[in-house]
C-alpha cells in the first residue's frame, strides 16, 4: 500500500476535515436562513399594548426580545429581537437578530365633560364656571387639573354666553369645549297655597309637565297673583276680557263650575287650550321638562294664549319657578 504514505495520509485527513467543515457550514447557513421574523408594520397608539408578541406576525426559531417598545414614550423606537435554533448533526447554536422601527403616536386629545350643557343664573349672582365641569381627563394618563376657562360672560348683564374650557395633555394635544351660560333678570316669585294648588292641578289632573305648568303659573302670577276674583272687564287668573270673559261665565255655568273659583277657571282654560287655542296646548305639551322648556312655555303662553301687550319677565319667572330659585 505504497499510496498510503505520510503525505497521502495527511492529504486524506485534510480532505475529510474540509468536508466536515463545509458540511458543518452548510448546515449552519441553512439553519441561519430558516431563522426568520415577520413584523407588523404599523404605528403604535400611546399607552396601548406594545408587547413584542403582539407586534410580530410570525417567527421561526426560539424568540427572545432584546429591546422592547415603550408605548408611553412618543416618537420612533426600535424593536429588536433574536431568534435562535440548533443546527442538525453538529448541534451548533445559531442566532439571528432582527429589528423594526415603530412610531408611538398619541391621537387621543383630552376629554372634557360638563355636568350640564346649559346653566341658568340670574343677574348679580355669584357663579364659578368650574362648578359645571364634571371631569377633564386623558384616556391614558387620567385626570387633567391644569386647564383654562375663557368666555365673555357677564354676571351683571342679561344675555346668553359661551363658557369655553381648554385643556392640553402631556403630549401637547389640546381639546376645547363650551357650554351655554344664560344670565337672566332677577324676578320676584309669588308663591303660596294658591300657587301650589294650581301647580298640583296642572301637573296632576291636566297632565302638564313641570316645565309647562311653570310657564302657565308665571303668566298667572303676572296677571292676577293667583287671585281668581281680581279684576272687572279683565277678570280672573288669566284676566279674560270682553267676549272671553263672557265665555268664561257661560261655560262654567253650563258645566257645573263657579266662574269665580280656581277650579272653574282652570277647567275653562283647559277647554280653551284643547279647543280654539290648540296650537298653544300642543306647544306646552312638547316643551322639554327643563328650565329652558319652562322659559319657552312662559313666553309662548303669553304671546299666543294671553296675547298680552308685553311678555316682560314672564319667561324668566317661569324658569325660576322650575328651578325653585
Amino acid at each position: 500500500m505504497r499510496f498510503l504514505n505520510k503525505r497521502n495520509i495527511l492529504l486524506l485527513i485534510a480532505i475529510v476535515v474540509a468536508t466536515i467543515l463545509f458540511d458543518r457550514y452548510r448546515l449552519y447557513r441553512k439553519t441561519y436562513e430558516e431563522l426568520t421574523v415577520a413584523f407588523k408594520n404599523q404605528k403604535i397608539e400611546y399607552g396601548s399594548n406594545a408587547a413584542a408578541k403582539d407586534l410580530i406576525i410570525e417567527s421561526h426559531g426560539e424568540l427572545t426580545v432584546d429591546q422592547d417598545i415603550d408605548s408611553y414614550s412618543i416618537g420612533e423606537q426600535e424593536l429588536t429581537v433574536t431568534v435562535k435554533a440548533e443546527s442538525p448533526r453538529y448541534h451548533q447554536t445559531v442566532s439571528r437578530t432582527y429589528s423594526q422601527i415603530y412610531e408611538v403616536t398619541d391621537t387621543q386629545a383630552p376629554i372634557i365633560e360638563f355636568k350640564k350643557d346649559t346653566i341658568v343664573k340670574y343677574v348679580g349672582t355669584d357663579y364659578d364656571p368650574k362648578e359645571n365641569i364634571e371631569r377633564i381627563y386623558d384616556v391614558v394618563d387620567g385626570d387633567i387639573t391644569d386647564y383654562t376657562i375663557g368666555g365673555d360672560y357677564d354676571l351683571q348683564n342679561k344675555g346668553i354666553y359661551n363658557v369655553t374650557v381648554t385643556a392640553t395633555d402631556r403630549n401637547g394635544l389640546t381639546s376645547e369645549a363650551s357650554y351655554c351660560l344664560t344670565i337672566r333678570n332677577k324676578v320676584i316669585m309669588n308663591t303660596g297655597e294658591a300657587y301650589q294648588y294650581i301647580y298640583d292641578r296642572l301637573t296632576g289632573d291636566y297632565g302638564f309637565s313641570r316645565a309647562a305648568a311653570c310657564g302657565i303659573l308665571a303668566n298667572m302670577s303676572y296677571e292676577s297673583s293667583f287671585n281668581p276674583t281680581v279684576g272687572d272687564y279683565y277678570y280672573g287668573l288669566i284676566q279674560w276680557g270682553g267676549g272671553r270673559r263672557d265665555s268664561l261665565v257661560s261655560w262654567c255655568g253650563a258645566n257645573g263650575y263657579e266662574y269665580d273659583t280656581i277650579d272653574g277657571q282652570l277647567a275653562f282654560m283647559y277647554h280653551e287650550l284643547t279647543g280654539g287655542y290648540r296650537a298653544t296646548y300642543d306647544f306646552l305639551m312638547s316643551v322639554p321638562d327643563t328650565a329652558q322648556g319652562a322659559y319657552d312655555a312662559g313666553e309662548y303662553f303669553c304671546r299666543y294664549y294671553e296675547v298680552a301687550a308685553s311678555v316682560s319677565a314672564r319667561p324668566d319667572l317661569a324658569a325660576a319657578y322650575f328651578n325653585g330659585e
